[in-house]
């Protein structure tokens, strides 16, 4: 393979540019539609070409429990402040030869990421970079804990609608994630890519 595009790190603001003009899975007819495009997920030059089988995102364009200006008070959530991206891509890590060229090292597999965000002076993002081959274990990091503090393996778990979001687009291109939401879709919302912004004048 050759490239002349410089990777972009899935955990920056330019994924989520990026994101904001990639195809949903949902929209077109196979995997062999979404564009490829060269990543990387860490500091230490690793760098991979994937497809976005799915994306969503927690962030809204209002706040919430607090004026803008003004921090959300303690307990208190505010997805204009605090929120979350959630991506499935599927990936092959590859390595430099010069020149532009880069040779695969390692097979196709799904690339979970979570990247917790915060607008907040003096808070730093949270990144969760998961590559597995099993599609199960992307349904297993799309559950969250429903109470503050809780830890993963402690307390109630649940899909929120941003993560189910991306889990469905990339079922309408990926059979093993097909499979899983036929199985599992009791538990899996319907999701919203966007946060739950509804605009009730939108049609109208």
């Amino acid at each position: 393979m050759s490239t002349t595009t410089a990777p972009i790190d899935v955990r920056t603001e330019a994924f989520a540019d990026f994101m904001a003009d990639y195809p949903y899975a949902s929209e077109v007819d196979s995997i062999a539609d979404l564009p490829l495009q060269f990543f990387t997920a860490d500091d230490t030059g690793e760098v991979f070409y994937a497809r976005v089988l799915g994306f969503g995102s927690s962030y809204r364009k209002t706040h919430l429990n607090h004026a803008p200006g003004t921090k959300p008070a303690p307990g208190k959530s505010c997805s204009r402040c605090r929120w979350t991206d959630t991506a499935i891509l599927w990936a092959q890590p590859v390595e430099d030869e010069g020149d532009g060229r880069f040779k695969p090292i390692a097979r196709w597999q799904y690339v979970f990421v979570s990247l917790g965000k915060s607008a907040i002076e003096g808070e730093w993002q949270r990144d969760t970079i998961i590559w597995t081959e099993d599609a199960e274990d992307v349904l297993r990091k799309l559950f969250v804990p429903t109470k503050k503090d809780f830890r993963r393996d402690t307390g109630d778990m649940a899909i929120p609608p941003h993560n189910a979001a991306a889990f469905r687009d990339a079922a309408c291109v990926d059979e093993r994630i097909a499979d899983l939401l036929a199985r599992y879709e009791p538990v899996i919302p319907q999701g919203s890519r966007n946060g739950a912004d509804v605009d009730p004048l939108a049609g109208l």
